[in-house]
């Protein structure tokens, strides 16, 4: 199953977000794709692979 999710750690307080990395690991264990939006330095540092897109991006991006 693919999973995509837009801002994850986004909606949810802060203090709530905690168990977050260990559910997206669950997922990703239990044999699905995750593909996320995400601004959150912490979870974009925890990505196997991130895509950097748009002004100022270090990936090229859009101009």
């Amino acid at each position: 199953m693919v999973h995509v999710l837009d801002e994850p750690s986004a909606g949810p307080h802060p203090a709530d977000t905690g168990p977050l990395p260990d559910v997206l690991d669950q997922l990703r264990a239990s044999g699905n794709s995750l593909s996320a939006v995400e601004h959150a330095p912490d979870a974009v540092r925890r990505a196997d692979g991130a895509v950097d897109i748009g002004p100022g991006s270090r990936g090229g991006g859009c101009a």
